[in-house]
């Protein structure tokens, strides 16, 4: 395992190369990712987004807002789990 673990790893002249590229004032797959980034409001603004929208009343409203068949399953599966109906994996393993 460790043999195998020892072929991942990146020379130092490679990762040097591997940044010397990265960071290339020319570079246009960086700077059309930073764009992408800048545009978006930065990786702050991406960030607290993506959290946002993850939250489950959001994704909820946006299946709600869909009409999705699924809402009315995943409102039982949440009462129940807020009723605590299932049972937890260590008194199942008991």
């Amino acid at each position: 395992m460790d043999d195998l673990k020892g072929r991942l790893r990146i020379s130092e002249d490679n990762l040097k190369e591997i940044n010397d590229f990265l960071l290339r004032k020319d570079n246009p797959l960086v700077n059309g990712l930073l764009e992408i980034v800048d545009k978006y409001g930065g990786v702050e603004e991406i960030n607290r987004k993506a959290r946002e929208n993850r939250k489950i009343e959001n994704l909820m409203g946006r299946l709600r807002k869909k009409n999705s068949p699924c809402v009315k399953d995943l409102e039982w599966l949440n009462k129940q789990r807020n009723t605590e109906a299932f049972i937890s994996i260590p008194d199942y393993r008991r």
